[in-house]
């Protein structure tokens, strides 16, 4: 059923989305670290040359995509472990003190890290390469949205544009620009 809320085109974009994670997760950890000094511009073209090169491997850009939601919902639950730690009235200090001297916690933070790893490069590398001829029963085939045959190029045109697929996209990208642009504010 198609609905404005449809997510599917958004999977075109997601080369870009993990080209820009990449790029801002080595850049944020070579400032952090502060491993090759205070250079930010050999930084940037450090993780620039690290996500163009995950660009032109397609199993290691899969493996980013199967990654990420499973450490977004890992880092999602540990934040609501936080707000049930706040809301029974733990005090900051307590919350910090426990993060930083708790070692069970860090391993276990390694563990489920080094888990979710494993089994996305384990998954990714398990399928056949690309561009091989995939095994019978396990053939997937892409379609665009094409229009009907006899349509003049307008027709055609907003078609595409009112498909809803195409909705949902640019209904999900307003509402990111608005929460972006919301929370960025300064308080009054």
């Amino acid at each position: 059923m198609a609905t404005v809320l449809d997510l599917t085109l958004l999977e075109g974009f997601s080369s870009i989305f993990s080209f820009l994670l990449i790029f801002t997760i080595i850049y944020a950890l070579l400032v952090y670290t502060k491993f090759l000094g205070d250079n930010k511009s050999l930084h940037a073209i450090i993780a620039l040359s690290f996500s163009v090169i995950m660009l032109f491997t397609p199993r290691a850009l899969e493996a980013v995509k199967i990654m990420v939601p499973w450490f977004m919902l890992f880092i999602l639950a540990g934040v609501f472990v936080l707000l049930v730690y706040k809301l029974f009235g733990a005090p900051d200090s307590s919350i910090e003190w426990t993060v930083r001297n708790y070692g069970g916690l860090k391993w276990g933070i390694f563990i489920v890290s080094v888990i979710i790893i494993a089994g996305s490069l384990g998954y990714v590398y398990s399928q056949p390469a690309p561009g091989t001829a995939p095994q019978e029963g396990n053939s997937t085939i892409l379609t665009a949205y094409q229009g009907d045959v006899g349509s003049t190029g307008e027709e055609a045109l907003l078609a595409t544009i009112f498909h809803p697929k195409v909705l949902g996209m640019v209904v999900t990208l307003l509402i990111a620009v608005f929460t972006i642009s919301l929370l960025s504010q300064s308080p009054k």
